[in-house]
């Protein structure tokens, strides 16, 4: 009888063990690759942009195509610029832009009446749109670097 309890306690050291590295193996991975996707800084995102984007405008569904994004100052993890765009029937508008940079990678833009928040994935910048008031919006956009 002694026999099959120590043959059941070597076994349940040995699965322990198993779990146990494969609990470590799986913390240095997470570890790895959440430490190699670097934060960009406000430099990286200098240059022109073009912004596309789909969602609701108004009550109404709306799709931005040709709108254009410029980064023209950057310092630190905050950026500046502005934006342009036509909407049907009217003359084109330009907008000043500001953003920041979080230390997580989230990245934050404001324009004249509104917001951008998104990250920077695959060399592009993937978020939602926001406005609130008279011209209430909310897009999905993405801004590829021209």
């Amino acid at each position: 009888m002694n026999f099959i309890f120590t043959q059941i306690k070597k076994r349940l050291t040995t699965l322990s063990r198993s779990f146990a590295i494969a609990g470590v193996a799986v913390v240095i991975i997470t570890a790895t690759s959440c430490s190699s996707s670097q934060v960009p800084k406000g430099e990286d995102l200098k240059g022109t942009w073009s912004q596309t984007g789909a969602g609701y405008e108004n009550g109404r569904p709306v799709t931005w195509e040709n709108q254009t994004v410029v980064i023209e100052e950057a310092s630190g993890q905050g950026f500046t610029g502005f934006k342009e765009y036509a909407r049907e029937g009217e003359q084109p508008q330009k907008e000043t832009v500001n953003g920041v940079i979080g230390v997580n990678g989230n990245i934050l833009i404001v324009d004249d009446d509104g917001k951008f928040e998104g990250r920077l994935v695959d060399g592009k910048l993937q978020g939602q749109y926001a406005e609130v008031g008279d011209d209430a919006a909310a897009i999905n956009i993405v801004l590829t670097r021209k």
